[in-house]
């Protein structure tokens, strides 16, 4: 197997030499401390960062990809995300923070993507900029992300016609969601420290993978009838706690594995 590397590039990057017309630049593995303005045209972007606060130039309409490793975990994004209306792939790890200059989550921005397929994985700090990020990226596919607080709503996905998969969670402390919203289209579930009720989710015809983990249910039973969970494929219950104590799920028909 090659060997691979780690390699620091600072601020005295000669970037005038480059070919302008470059349209894929992979630094995975590459931490860099800016992105060169003068790479207009760069379709696919992958780097490494030190610092907790995304640099990005303004002047990025081009990107169709980025991916971002941020070495501290949490990476802020800045509100000139905005105007890369052609961005299709987001993917900022550990976490990613949507940020303006004052501070607050969300964007003021007009600007929508409405290219966006992927996010992933992006923090909120509450369910109302949850819904102010997700209203801009109407067309999402995929989206993995965790909301630190809820008022006991959950967050409007049942807006996002085209989500088909969907990983959420609230992160270290068990909340109680009394009403979950999904879009009918959705295949593909995962819903870590939540205490819910099922029957929404039982009502996604089109679910094929479905996986609790650390979630306690509001009742002692969970009853499936034929008519539901009819495309299940993947059922992965993980810590799957009752309210009260008990515990009883009944059969699932058609499952190819759970556990």
């Amino acid at each position: 197997m090659p060997k691979r590397y780690v390699v620091l590039i600072d601020d005295v990057w000669e970037t005038s030499t480059w070919d302008k017309s470059l349209q894929v630049l992979d630094l995975e593995l590459t931490i860099i401390d800016f992105v060169p303005q003068e790479l207009t045209l760069l379709r696919y972007l992958a780097f490494r960062t030190a610092k907790d606060t995304l640099s990005l130039p303004t002047n990025l309409w081009n990107l169709e990809t980025l991916i971002v490793q941020g070495l501290g975990g949490r990476v802020s994004v800045p509100d000139t995300i905005w105007e890369m209306v052609k961005l299709r792939h987001l993917h900022i790890y550990d976490q990613a923070f949507f940020t303006l200059n004052n501070g607050e989550e969300s964007s003021e921005s007009s600007s929508t993507m409405d290219d966006l397929q992927t996010i992933s994985s992006v923090c909120f700090s509450c369910m109302e900029n949850a819904d102010k990020i997700l209203k801009k990226t109407p067309n999402l596919w995929k989206l993995r992300c965790e909301v630190s607080k809820f008022d006991g709503s959950f967050p409007a996905f049942s807006k996002l016609k085209n989500l088909e998969m969907l990983k959420i969670s609230t992160g270290s402390t068990l909340t109680w969601i009394d009403k979950l919203k999904f879009p009918s289209n959705l295949k593909k579930l995962t819903l870590s420290n939540f205490c819910i009720n099922l029957n929404e989710v039982s009502a996604l015809s089109n679910l094929e993978v479905l996986k609790l983990v650390g979630v306690t249910i509001s009742s002692n039973t969970w009853k499936v009838n034929d008519e539901q969970f009819s495309k299940l494929k993947f059922l992965k219950l993980e810590i799957l706690l009752f309210q009260n104590g008990m515990s009883q799920v009944m059969p699932f028909h058609g499952l190819n594995t759970w556990y």
